[in-house]
């Protein structure tokens, strides 16, 4: 019997990794694992198209018009490289439903469905606010290979990519066949896993429950107040409210 696939995607630090991970713990679904790569995603374990980090990686790769990926034009070459580069890391093999998570998902959907035309995808959003200030704790200086892989980001550019990559992602979902988004927070509080699961036709765990965001809260507060965050407030911050609404968020929300 051949395995439903279902791709998770969402921009790095959204929460994308909790998801795929509850889902490939359902009875029946499996993930990838032991991969000796960041999170076990499944971009790092195949070169039938580059990875995220080949344009800019965390915070920059959906700024480059090169990341998002129409259908294929060897599909079926596509998936006979990606199943075989994927084959002996399922944590089982011969699982009814196999989970695979990578963040250029959200923009590359499109490829993924004409590789895999039944496949189903759940793409993960989470307050921009959050995800800028967790992608740019990244960026900071560190380690010397994580600074190589990861520029420093300004606050603006991280922002402007969470709007980017979602409206990426937007102009793609009407081609899609099987979708759907969620927000990390309703994961989080267990709402959207009923729905998934039935959508799935898994059975989920429960959700591990709400996490602690005053850290985030706290730093996206002071940088609003800073000279700079004042700055962005009569510039650049009315557009990015404008732009962020229609997925259900607000520069002023609780950030979770």
């Amino acid at each position: 019997m051949s395995s439903r696939f279902v791709f998770v995607g969402g921009l790095h630090r959204s929460g994308t990794s909790l998801t795929a991970d509850l889902l490939a713990a359902s009875a029946g679904a499996s993930g990838l694992v032991d991969t000796g790569h960041m999170e076990d995603e499944g971009h790092y374990l195949h070169d039938v198209v580059p990875s995220a980090f080949t344009y800019g990686g965390p915070g920059k790769f959906a700024f480059d018009d090169r990341c998002q990926l129409g259908p294929s034009s060897s599909p079926e070459e596509d998936r006979r490289r990606l199943l075989a580069a994927w084959a002996h890391y399922w944590a089982d093999g011969d699982a009814t439903v196999k989970v695979e998570k990578s963040p250029q998902n959200l923009v590359q959907a499109r490829w993924l469905q004409s590789v895999f035309p039944d496949a189903r995808f759940v793409m993960v959003t989470r307050h921009p606010a959050v995800v800028a200030l967790a992608t740019m704790k990244w960026t900071r200086p560190g380690p010397a290979k994580l600074r190589r892989l990861l520029p420093t980001a300004s606050m603006e550019s991280l922002l402007r990519h969470w709007v980017v990559a979602h409206e990426r992602f937007a102009a793609d979902r009407p081609h899609l066949d099987h979708e759907t988004v969620v927000r990390f927070q309703d994961v989080l509080d267990g709402v959207a896993l009923g729905e998934l699961g039935d959508w799935l036709d898994l059975e989920l765990p429960p959700s591990p429950g709400r996490r602690s965001a005053g850290h985030y809260q706290r730093q996206w507060e002071t940088w609003r107040g800073s000279r700079d965050g004042q700055k962005a407030a009569r510039s650049w911050l009315p557009e990015v409210a404008e732009a962020i609404a229609p997925w259900g968020y607000g520069l002023d929300d609780e950030l979770v």
